[in-house]
């Protein structure tokens, strides 16, 4: 059974086409973390808070959505 040249080149159009879609598309999946404060904020005595997300190596996590 001989299969056409044109059959062949669908075949690798395809597999390209997963392969790239595959390299751009990225889902995003929600993380908890859990945070334990050193001291109890009051009324009284306002507290800011600074929060960095960081991935694994460290570096800075574009367009974090902290809630």
């Amino acid at each position: 059974m001989r299969v056409r040249p044109f059959f062949w080149l669908l075949l690798v159009g395809v597999c390209m086409g997963v392969l790239a879609l595959a390299a751009t598309v990225h889902i995003l999946e929600p993380v908890h973390l859990q945070v334990q404060l050193a001291q109890q904020p009051t009324p009284q005595t306002p507290t800011t808070f600074l929060v960095q997300v960081t991935d694994g190596r460290g570096l800075a996590v574009d367009e974090a959505q902290i809630r």
